[in-house]
């Protein structure tokens, strides 16, 4: 039902992942093996099914690749809506509607693990959202070291600080705006970037300072954030 398609290469080699590309015919009646849907999603659109089904598969496999010889449990959903993975494992899954892509890492090396997909947006829709996800100084440098227009280099920041959210929440439980972290630092040829914290938020999440991996491709930014056990930037 899903094909296969190339993992983001955002992460380094022992992290475990998988990707399908999802076809605009999908149907969401024909269930995924091995994944059953929410009560929560029992009303929700076609697509949306779609794209759980696909994000879950995705989880399955990044598993069963993690760890071939161990029995994979579902990956269930908690009252946040956030992916609930077996023990000794963090992971983290994303979706656009034509791609779906999940990441898994042992807990014993990783704290946890954040994967992101953003299509790049409209002109207009970066100007809408452009003061609640980034300052201008921050997109501007961004977009300045990388070579993008001021839509790409936005996509990029807002994929960047929702791969760290999902690396750091689960565990923390603790939110935070897009507002409190900022990129400090971007190379381009190592496709490698760092967030940094407020002292507040520091304190909270263990470091101030967390680094990632990105691409651009597909017409999507793409970014990846692990928190190792002793993270360091």
């Amino acid at each position: 039902m899903f094909p296969r398609a190339r993992d983001p290469d955002v992460f380094p080699p022992t992290v475990s992942r998988w990707s399908v590309t999802i076809p605009e015919d999908a149907d969401p009646a024909q269930m995924v093996a091995g994944v059953a849907l929410p009560a929560a999603l029992a009303r929700a659109t076609a697509k949306r099914k779609i794209q759980f089904f696909a994000g879950r598969l995705c989880a399955l496999r990044a598993m069963e690749r993690s760890a071939p010889a161990s029995p994979v449990g579902a990956v269930l959903q908690d009252a946040d809506g956030a992916p609930v993975w077996p023990a000794g494992l963090v992971g983290s899954i994303s979706h656009d509607e034509g791609f779906a892509t999940a990441a898994v890492a042992s807990s014993d090396a990783a704290r946890g693990i954040g994967v992101d997909i953003e299509p790049v947006m409209s002109r207009e829709i970066a100007a809408e959202i452009a003061q609640i996800v980034a300052g201008e100084a921050e997109t501007w440098r961004v977009a300045e070291a990388a070579g993008l227009d001021a839509a790409e280099a936005l996509t990029l920041v807002f994929s960047m600080k929702e791969s760290l959210f999902k690396a750091l929440f689960p565990a923390s439980r603790r939110h935070f705006d897009y507002l409190d972290c900022e990129v400090v630092r971007l190379d381009p040829g190592k496709r490698r970037f760092v967030l940094r914290f407020s002292p507040a938020f520091a304190a909270v999440f263990g470091a101030a300072e967390f680094a990632g991996r990105y691409e651009l491709a597909d017409g999507a930014a793409r970014t990846g954030v692990l928190v190792a056990r002793r993270n360091a930037p």
